[in-house]
């Protein structure tokens, strides 16, 4: 099984500079630990995401690091003009080497261009590999029938039934469209978690309960501030309301790397994974405990769990 980052790049209650300095410092670190892939998501006017243009944040990254994939989880295409986003991906393609893994979110017929010559391409032909996210059933059918690569998220009986449903739709289709050599069945099939490592449980539990709880409110903001606070408003993607419900219904994984690897490897087997999407470092989250916690994973949880 295959280790990758996720981050949203949230508000951390300090200057946006510091903010990015630390972000570049951690993916420099998790690049030297071995991490495959990082993905950074897309919102717009909202706390929860501090670079709404991942492709300007990618262009730093791709100089910061070495060896560790990138690329967006997901671009959000109804906001792009198509021309555009293909020469963005196509130059963050060449600045990272051939390091892009593209992914995206919707696709209709806002646009039309005609015989438009592309002038600069991609340095991973055809075109670097398409990875799909939902949260829900119909997402995860579309990106199996497509043969895309697939990150899901959620409470894990949630997470569980949008995979089964994504190798359904795959095994229809028969194969994955960019098989990926590196992974069974040439197929990305992952879920993403909430990682917290230190020495020991309570230590985990301290530094990572407020930073987590913050990032629930961030996740709601635009929610409470326009009234959408129903259940209705979150049936895509349950999840719970405090560092405990995230605990308890598997979305966030905290504790010694023994605790760790404990849920790492059930969750594993129960989920019928190959990739572990991790998120680790929160927006208040402070560069030291991010940095430590990075430390034991890649020492103490990593070699443990390489294997499955």
């Amino acid at each position: 099984m295959k280790i990758g980052l996720f981050d949203h790049i949230e508000d951390g209650a300090r200057p946006l500079t510091t903010l990015f300095d630390e972000r570049l410092q951690f993916a420099a670190a998790a690049d030297e630990a071995g991490f495959y892939c990082l993905h950074l998501a897309e919102h717009h006017a909202t706390p929860l995401n501090m670079v709404p243009v991942p492709g300007i944040f990618m262009g730093a990254l791709a100089r910061s690091t070495k060896r560790m994939r990138m690329g967006p989880l997901v671009y959000l295409l109804p906001l792009y003009s198509p021309l555009r986003l293909i020469e963005e991906i196509s130059m963050l393609d060449h600045l990272s080497y051939g390091l892009v893994a593209d992914s995206f979110s919707y696709k209709g017929p806002h646009y039309t261009f005609e015989n438009v010559p592309i002038a600069l391409k991609p340095l991973q032909q055809p075109h670097p590999p398409f990875w799909y996210a939902s949260s829900n059933e119909i997402g995860s059918t579309w990106g199996g029938e497509h043969g895309l690569h697939f990150v899901t998220l959620g409470p894990t009986p949630h997470a569980k039934k949008n995979i089964e449903t994504f190798k359904a739709a795959l095994e229809k289709r028969g194969a994955p469209a960019q098989p990926k050599a590196e992974f069974p069945g040439g197929v990305v099939i992952g879920v993403m978690r909430h990682v917290f490592v230190a020495d020991t449980d309570a230590e985990a539990h301290r530094f990572a309960k407020a930073p987590m709880d913050a990032h629930l409110a961030n996740l709601n903001w635009l929610r409470v501030k326009h009234g959408a606070t129903g259940l209705t408003s979150r049936l895509n993607v349950p999840r719970g309301a405090t560092y405990e419900d995230c605990l308890a219904d598997g979305s966030a994984i905290a504790g010694s790397p023994q605790t760790v690897r404990a849920e790492i490897k059930r969750q594993a087997k129960e989920l019928g994974i190959n990739y572990l999407l991790t998120y680790m470092f929160l927006g208040t989250m402070s560069l030291y405990d991010a940095l430590r916690s990075l430390q034991l994973f890649r020492s103490e949880v990593m070699p443990h769990v390489a294997g499955l």
